[in-house]
This record gives C-alpha cells, structure tokens and sequence, in this order.
C-alpha cells in the first residue's frame, strides 16, 4: 500500500467515525428535547392545575358570602320575607308566597317557595328581571302561565322557586351580609330591563281569535209569567278572619332567649314575639307564656293555646287544663 492510499484510508475511517459521531449526537440532542417537552408539559398541566384551585377558592367565597344562610329555618324565614317584599316592589298583585319542605343535599339544602299570582306579562317581566338581578342563588324551577278568557292579559302565574343554602356558608341573622348592599349577579350586569321588550310587545300568551264566530242562537220565545215568591232575605255575610291569615314562620334563638315570628298576609307585617310579652294579631289577643324551637304556648282568654311553626292563630290547639297548670 503505497503513500496515497494509506492517507486516503485515513481520510474514509476519519469520514466513518464522523458519521457516526454525528448520528450518536444527533440521537442525544432529539432524546433530551423529547424529554425537555415532557417536563414542560408536566409543568404546565400543575400550572393548569394550580389555576382551576385558585378559581374554585374564589368561586367558593363567593358562593359563600352570595347563598341563603346556613342555617335552613333562618334561610327560609329571611328568603321568603325577601320575596314578599320582591312581590309587592315588583307589583304582583293577590300574590300568595309559600314556603316548601326544606331538602338536604349533601353539603347544601334547597329553600323551595312557590308564588302564585294573577298579574300581567309587564309585571311578571319586572318581577324576573329583579329576580335574576339580585346576586342570590337562587332559580326559578318552573313557570305556569294561564289565561282565563282569551284576550285577557291578565295571567295567572304560578312559579315554583329554589334557594341554595351552603352548609358552609357564612353564620349570619340576615339575608345579606351585615353592612354590605346586595349586589348584581355576573350574569345580568350588561343586561338591561329592554332585554324582556321583545316578550312584552309579542305578548305570546294572551290568545285573541278562535276561529270564525258563532252563529247566533235562535230567538226563544219567553216562558209565560209565573207569580214568584218574595225572595228571602240574604243571610249576614262572613266577615274577613284576619287570624287565619297569621301564621307563625320561625322560632329564633336571640342570646338566651328566643324571639317567635308571626307574619300577618293580609297586611304583609311581622310581629316579633318575646315571653311574657303581649300581642294583638288578626282579631286573637293574649300573652306569650313559652317560646320552643318549633312552637309557642300562648295564653288566650285564661286558656293556654300550642301554636306550632306553620300553622296560623286559627289551627292552634287549646291545651288540657291539667297541663297547662303543669306549665306554670
């Protein structure tokens, strides 16, 4: 092997090992972005991660501070007073608001009410709007709509309502966290009353033609006269039972004591009630003798009356004698 070939030999093993070089590189530099993107990935799904926790902590606060209180007999007492006031600011007019059956559900209850009114589709725009505007959580579940006659625009309503009170929420007597001013809900602040116009204007529910109209009846020919007897005379009317409209809605702790709430439908007023103390409600007059977590003892006309939450001054039940003079 002459000069010439032995440099030429070098030059291909040189070639050789370069090549080989170059692919053993090559393979390190692909394996170490392959796993500098799997450690990116993985940072930026704790990132992800990180920011759906940071947004549940602020959504939890707050749904905190924006559900009905925790307790549920307080939740229901103080949403369903919230909702008479809605009523009559919104102008329903013969509103009737009820409160339902308290629901567990985990870490929630549902405060169900259900309203049912005669209005127009105008008054019942404004009582949504201000329903939905309010920032409570809180839906309408479902929504009855019925004319009487047709061309009456005058509806009768009738709305099935859920609140939300978060076991977890903030302890408080009121509806609204003391010294703040209840808010708009997220949802409705670039939305203004106009967004109902459409519905009122179409006013969809009030039927005004029903087919051709009917002949008219043939003429009768009318019955030959009859001597009537003197009508009698119409017997006294009724007159208005306020009491059976007063009902007890709550019995609330306050310190030691407890305070008992009686709310008159009629006037839409409430009258608080301590032991020891007197009332005068619906017409029914007496003195309040005991305050219990779901009733009160009241004395009437020297009888004592159990009066228990949800019933009205009509549907208390007198007491025996011999456990009356037991209670004193």
């Amino acid at each position: 092997m002459n000069q010439r070939q032995k440099v030429l030999l070098v030059i291909l093993i040189g070639v050789v090992l370069l090549w080989q070089g170059g692919s053993i590189v090559g393979d390190m530099v692909t394996q170490r972005k392959g796993r500098l993107k799997s450690i990116e990935s993985i940072v930026e799904k704790k990132r992800d991660r990180k920011r759906d926790a940071l947004a549940a902590m602020r959504d939890m606060k707050r749904w905190k501070e924006h559900s009905l209180p925790p307790d549920p007999l307080i939740a229901s007492t103080l949403y369903h007073n919230w909702l008479i006031e809605l009523v009559s600011r919104t102008g329903l007019s013969r509103a009737n608001v009820s409160p339902g059956q308290v629901v567990p559900k985990g870490p929630y209850h549902t405060i169900p009410m259900t309203i049912r009114t005669q209005t127009t589709i105008d008054h019942l725009c404004k009582f949504l709007y201000e329903f939905y505007r309010s920032d409570i959580m809180h839906r309408v579940v479902r929504m009855t709509l019925e004319s009487e006659r047709r061309g009456e625009e005058d509806l009768k309503v009738t709305l099935e309502i859920e609140g939300l009170s978060l076991i977890a929420g903030i302890p408080r007597q009121t509806l609204f966290i003391e010294g703040e001013e209840p808010g708009i809900s997220p949802s409705m602040q670039d939305r203004t009353r106009d967004a109902y116009a459409l519905l009122e204007d179409k006013n969809l529910f009030v039927r005004t033609y029903n087919g051709p109209p009917r002949p008219a009846p043939k003429p009768v020919a009318p019955p030959p006269q009859v001597a009537r007897p003197e009508p009698k005379p119409e017997p006294p009317k009724e007159t208005f039972d306020v009491a059976q409209f007063v009902y007890l809605i709550a019995s609330l702790a306050n310190g030691t004591n407890r305070d008992a709430w009686l709310y008159d439908r009629t006037s839409n007023q409430r009258v608080v009630l301590t032991e020891g103390s007197r009332f005068d409600v619906g017409g029914v007059s007496g003195t309040v003798v005991r305050i219990e977590i779901d009733a009160v003892t009241l004395r009437v006309d020297n009888e004592e009356y159990l009066l228990e939450v949800g019933q009205n001054l009509r549907q208390m039940r007198k007491l025996p004698v011999r456990s009356a003079a037991a209670r004193e």
